[in-house]
């Protein structure tokens, strides 16, 4: 019995009955809650039938599989509840009509109306084949076809779920399964719109509903049901053997490229069938696109093609045989009606090949020229779905979305979003981080990050030949903005497809012809040929944008033995290094890199260019003018504002460097080394406050880094938190960079004056490097120990660890540290023969030569009592005095020496006043930092004695012996200092 008009189903009260049918009574309803008001569709399954367990498991399943999709051509679920012992579904209400009352009117349906139709169909299919979800009773009644033109695809009472997500994903909980629902071997679907497999009881997949699609769009090509015959038995039968009378026999006006995707969905074999829904729909889209062009009619888009595709193949002489036949034999017109079995067989072999409708999308290669309004603006920002690989060929996973992503790169026009930020997203949604970006995965991420599209690429194996797809749809609608459909002849010229394709792809999604001719090499000459080179960079890049810099070495190690051409991969062997302290091996692979800079793309170029000046020539100007350059050029990428703040952060101008983090952190709030950057920065600008707000911020995003940790047990040790400082070091203890955090606190402890302390999380952070075979790291361990006992008085043991340095790792760092050292104990013929070498090496090295040598040749002339040359020869270190220690301080002992004691207490006061910000040599340690604090605080009482202000000097005395109250008390400046101020009282 129908429901009155006015009964209430919890907040819906009903207004009319819309129709009935096996699975329940539908009726139009009022949402009441306030705001909302709308109209809505009830179905609810009667108190009888929910008795029935079989009805009511069909109507439970319909309402989780609806409820789990999200897609405009798939009916929307607003809620569930019961009425009286009987579940109810509450959706959207359409208004229109079902495409079975559509073809039983007998009004006639425009060719541009049923390609129309059949996209959306698709797209709405694509949608639940992504989620696993096969519908498996698509029909005509369960397609509705609202007044304002859109399909609404109904019914999942029959869904089955054939590719489970992710255990533990968040789609776990939203995806319907189907355990114990289906029995082996039972025929589930409606007559005549079942696939062979679904007829012959064997299992099914996704492809079984394109062959009822196919036999829906049959119909609506003829009029005619494909296989109907007088029994059901007999349809079956004719599902599983026979072929459906030709297309072209009954209606010889339907577009050929149409009838050639229906009969490839008709095709008895699941593997004639598409390879996956999107490039059923992408195929549909294209002729639907060249359909409307062209104005519709079939002699339209015969010649029209033909006649663009000349001037295409006079552009590319390998454009294969077999479509070069199939458009010769489209000009001319001589394709004749033949039976179905020979016309169908003749098509499909070549459009197996090439993909339905690549006729249209290959000959009319030019159509982004036409002035379409653009899907995209210069404002908007994309985001790259992981491929579909339908080959089964695992060197295609990885290899083909890094490889779109270096094409699409090229353009200034786009801004890709980068794969740390969608990482981050994932943490936040309570996903693993590692999960693949599958679409449906992707359209979450692509909403939840305020994205405009998302690129979709697939690739299928058709023989040996390849087809690869890309598709752009706009997130929030998931609309198709543009698709491109290319094919590769062999796995060998897979990356050149998808360079093609990409490019075609720039065109539509709105970039300028010019743009494009400019800025647009192809990937093979501009990366590598190697898919297995390919390969291992995408893994290395994954590791590096995780800034697990030891996990990403060996990938990229593989990529250049695979491919020694590869100067991508060089580059980031060399920023991979860099990042651990290996300068040696970071400038050899940038050098490299360089060499073969004119096999990339131009944004490449720069990258290596200024990768190059930075590390490698080591010209600071030449650098910061690259990358400015490269900023004009691309003033959307994040990673080269970042880089370029890297270099303001060596120069020391680090309110330079907040701005170019600031704005890099604005285009890209999810790459991690921005937060550790500009945490490093505010440290070094003693704004610890600030930087805490900001790895908080890091952290609330789920983001996280060793960099974090070693920022955090910085602060802790410069605010004297010991507490802070243990939670910190146990949190890097047995990590790759546990070695940092014993250099933290190896300084720490020499600030404390507890240099044997010091000297053994030295030695402990030497072995680990040595066991990581970081050996110019390891050096660095040495040096600074060496550096320390030099400034401490103890020579013996500086010579001893100079030495040790040296014979470990001959880099400037090194070799300039151990200089500074022996030059303090007094040898300064080696120490000369150090500099000399260290100059030798890197001539042009902006910073060596202002800070590291000088500082050395400065050592130099105060052991030989030439304290105003060592002055003069600082001179040049003066502007980098706010990121380099060691110039400062030993500038302050110059002045001493000289009686300048006001410029001597300057000196000293700044280092004192600034701990923070002195934490380097040169991208590396090797310098005792905290060691210069403390004993600029000596110096200030020294120079306080010069001045012949004694109340301020005793008072400067016994600071320094407070913050020593724990110091070791054998350690030479010690003892000395100690009488010094004996003799002040």
């Amino acid at each position: 019995m129908s429901l009155p008009f006015g009964t209430r189903l919890g907040p819906y009260a009903i207004v009319a009955l819309i129709g009935k049918g096996g699975m329940g009574e539908v009726y139009r309803a009022k949402d009441t809650r306030p705001g909302l008001g709308r109209e809505v569709a009830v179905k609810i399954l009667p108190a009888e039938y929910a008795s029935d367990p079989n009805r009511l498991r069909r109507f439970e399943l319909e309402t989780r599989t609806a409820g789990s999709l999200n897609h405009h051509n798939i009916l929307t679920v607003y809620d569930i509840g019961a009425h009286d012992g009987a579940p109810y579904l509450v959706t959207e209400l359409l208004e229109g009509e079902t495409l079975r009352e559509r073809l039983r009117s007998g009004a006639p349906i425009p060719v541009s109306s049923a390609i129309d139709y059949a996209f959306q169909t698709a797209s709405g299919l694509a949608a639940a084949h992504d989620k696993g979800i096969v519908h498996r009773d698509l029909k005509p009644e369960n397609l509705f076809l609202t007044n304002d033109g859109h399909v609404k695809i109904l019914d999942f009472g029959l869904a089955k779920l054939t590719q489970p997500p992710t255990e533990g994903s968040a789609d776990a909980a939203d995806v319907p399964t189907e355990t114990g629902y289906t029995e082996a071997g039972m025929i589930l679907g409606t007559v005549g719109y079942m696939s062979p497999e679904q007829a012959s009881g064997r299992p099914v997949d996704f492809r079984s509903d394109q062959f009822a699609f196919g036999a829906i769009l049959y119909e609506l090509a003829t009029k005619k049901r494909a296989f109907q015959r007088a029994t059901a038995p007999e349809t079956l039968a004719a599902i599983i053997r026979e072929e459906p009378e030709p297309i072209s026999s009954i209606n010889s006006q339907f577009p050929s490229p149409f009838r050639w995707l229906i009969e490839r969905c008709l095709a008895k074999d699941p593997i004639d069938r598409y390879a996956s829904s999107r490039d059923l729909a992408c195929d549909l889209g294209t002729i639907g696109s060249h359909l409307s062009e062209l104005g519709g009619s079939e002699k339209a888009v015969r010649f029209s093609a033909a006649k663009q595709s000349r001037a295409f193949i006079a552009a590319a002489k390998d454009m294969p045989a077999g479509l070069k036949r199939i458009l010769g034999e489209e000009a001319s017109g001589e394709v004749a009606a033949s039976p179905a079995r020979g016309l169908f067989q003749h098509w499909r072999i070549e459009l197996l090949k090439y993909g339905a409708g690549a006729v249209l999308v290959l000959a009319a290669g030019l159509w982004w020229q036409s002035g379409r309004v653009k899907p995209l603006t210069d404002r908007d920002e994309v985001m790259l779905a992981d491929f579909i690989n339908n080959t089964g060929d695992a060197v295609f996973d990885d290899a083909l979305k890094q490889a779109l992503a270096l094409q699409l790169e090229q353009s200034p026009f786009l801004k890709i979003a980068s794969e740390q930020r969608l990482r981050s997203s994932l943490r936040l949604m309570g996903r693993s981080p590692q999960e693949r970006l599958t679409n449906a995965v992707a359209r979450e991420v692509c909403e939840r990050e305020n994205i405009k599209a998302m690129i979709i690429g697939s690739i299928g194996a058709l023989g040996k030949a390849y087809v690869i797809s890309l598709e752009t749809v706009n997130c929030a609608t998931g609309d198709t903005l543009a698709r491109q459909q290319v094919e590769s002849e062999d796995k060998e010229h897979v990356l050149k497809a998808v360079s093609r394709a990409a490019s075609s792809l720039r065109a539509r999604l709105g970039e300028s012809v010019s743009s494009i001719r400019k800025l647009d090499q192809p990937l093979p000459e501009v990366t590598t040929a190697s898919l297995e080179a390919l390969k291992a960079y995408a893994l290395g890049r994954s590791q590096l944008n995780q800034a697990t810099y030891s996990a990403a070495i060996p990938q990229f190690q593989r990529a250049v033995e695979l491919d020694p051409n590869f100067a991508l991969a060089y580059n980031a062997l060399g920023l991979a290094n860099g990042n651990l302290g290996e300068q040696g091996r970071q400038a050899e692979n940038h050098k490299k890199a360089f060499a073969l800079r004119d096999r990339v793309s131009e944004r490449e170029k720069l990258r290596i260019s200024s990768a190059y000046y930075s590390y490698v020539t080591r010209e600071m100007e030449k650098a910061i003018e690259t990358y400015e350059l490269y900023k004009r050029t691309y003033p959307r990428d994040a990673v080269i504002l970042n880089n370029l703040g890297v270099q303001y952060t060596r120069a020391g101008q680090f309110e330079k460097a907040l701005q170019e983090y600031d704005a890099a952190l604005q285009l890209e709030p999810r790459i991690q080394q921005i937060y550790s950057n500009l945490a490093e920065s505010n440290i070094r600008l003693n704004r610890l406050k600030e930087a805490t707000t900001i790895l908080e911020k890091a952290f609330s995003q789920k983001l996280d880094s060793p960099a974090f940790h070693v920022a955090l047990l910085r602060m802790a040790n410069l605010e004297g938190n010991a507490a802070a400082a243990a939670a910190q070091i146990q949190w890097l203890t047995g990590k790759p960079e546990e070695d940092s955090g014993l250099a933290e606190q190896a300084c720490q402890e020499e600030y404390l004056g507890r240099w044997r302390k010091a000297s053994e999380y030295r030695r402990r952070g030497w072995v680990l490097a040595r066991q990581r075979q970081l050996i110019e790291r390891a050096a660095s361990f040495l040096v600074e120990e060496a550096m320390g006992d030099a400034l401490l008085g103890n020579c013996r043991q500086a010579r001893t660890r100079a030495q040790e340095a040296i014979s470990l790792d001959v880099g400037t760092t090194t070799l300039t540290a151990a200089g500074v050292a022996v030059a303090l104990c007094g040898d300064a013929t080696r120490a000369q023969d150090l500099s000399d070498q260290a100059y030798a090496k890197f001539p042009l090295d902006t910073l060596s030569n202002a800070v590291r040598i000088s500082s050395l040749r400065a050592a130099i002339e105060l052991r030989q009592d030439r304290p105003a040359k060592a002055v003069e020869g600082l001179r040049g270190a003066i502007l980098y005095d706010r990121a380099y220690a060691l110039p400062v301080y030993l500038r302050g002992l110059a002045q001493l020496r000289t009686g300048a004691a006001t410029e001597a207490i300057t000196q000293f006061q700044r280092v004192v006043e600034h701990p923070g910000a002195y934490r380097d040599w040169f991208n590396n340690r090797g310098v005792p930092a905290g060691l210069l604090c403390a004993l600029s605080r000596l110096g200030v009482a020294r120079a306080t004695i010069l001045a012949h202000e004694t109340v301020k000097s005793r008072k400067a005395y016994e600071d320094f012996f407070l913050l020593w109250k724990s110091a070791d008390p054998d350690l030479p400046v010690l003892i000395e200092a100690r009488k010094e101020y004996a003799g002040l009282r």
